[in-house]
């Protein structure tokens, strides 16, 4: 499961990045401080990002969902909604499993009084 967040996180590292700089033109006046601080920033919104993808995976397939739509109306095209859709699963599974995952670690009440 550890990988899985990685990948995630890896994922939305670069789509942060990719963003920033579609929205922002940036000038390095020093470039190792720079470049350095901005990989930091995008590597610690990746991780809040990643975060909130697997707590709020039902909210993420529905971005997904509304997305794929818009470029549907873009492109006259069913592609970009059939990828979104297929998105919206595959993070609704995920979620699913790390939600699962995460209550079936943690000791319930009954459990703690039955081993007393």
């Amino acid at each position: 499961m550890d990988s899985l967040f990685g990948i995630v996180w890896i994922i939305w590292t670069i789509a942060l990045l990719i963003l920033y700089h579609k929205c922002f033109e940036v000038y390095y006046f020093s470039l190792g401080n720079g470049l350095v601080k901005e990989l930091v920033a995008a590597a610690f919104l990746g991780i809040i990002m990643t975060g909130l993808t697997f707590y709020l995976w039902w909210l993420t397939a529905i971005i997904i969902i509304i997305i794929g739509l818009l470029f549907m109306g873009k492109t006259n095209s069913k592609a970009p909604l059939v990828i979104a859709i297929i998105l919206a699963i595959v993070i609704s599974i995920m979620g699913i499993n790390v939600k699962n995952d995460s209550s079936s670690s943690e000791p319930s009440a009954t459990n703690i009084s039955q081993t007393e």
